[in-house]
């Protein structure tokens, strides 16, 4: 009992020290496009954040909403109530130039992902960095600020490595 109680611990800690590495996305209360990209099966599939399932405390299930729409639920463990608890997301891919992205519309606004790389079983991503202080009212303001600093590296933060089982 004791062992279960210290591994959720470390657990929790480990989604918390992961959040406050990772910083919060930026949050737009515009996306820089619509959907119009066709769903990535490769996308679709339950995604942890840590190799073995057993050591991680969230996991997102991606499912096709639409021929465009990605359905994201995350599934984050809630120590008191010993279940999970969810958040409903939708998403969808763009390309900008040669750069492929994930924007994903939340209950705040909508956070953007590079996508550094996809496999069957690995999914590599780079969030838009919350330092951001420009606000956009329309999708062609923002869209052309993505692309003037999409280049630069501390336009992102830290990559995160999900893994499908």
């Amino acid at each position: 009992m004791k062992k279960s109680k210290n591994l959720i611990s470390i657990l929790f800690a480990m989604s918390l020290l992961t959040i406050i590495l990772v910083g919060c996305p930026y949050v737009s209360k515009v996306p820089f496009d619509e959907p119009s990209m066709n769903i990535n099966n490769s996308l679709l599939g339950k995604w942890f954040t840590q190799k073995n399932p057993k050591e991680t405390s969230t996991f997102y299930l991606t499912t096709k909403k639409s021929a465009n729409v990605y359905s994201i639920i995350e599934n984050r463990w809630n120590n008191n109530k010993k279940s999970f608890t969810q958040v409903n997301y939708e998403g969808w891919l763009s390309k900008l130039k040669n750069n492929q992205f994930l924007t994903v519309k939340t209950n705040n606004g909508y956070s953007f992902y590079k996508i550094i790389s996809i496999s069957s079983d690995q999914l590599k991503l780079d969030s838009l960095t919350s330092n951001i202080d420009e606000k956009f009212s329309n999708p062609s303001d923002l869209k052309n600020f993505i692309l003037k600093h999409m280049h630069l590296s501390f336009f992102y933060n830290k990559t995160v490595t999900y893994y499908k089982k």
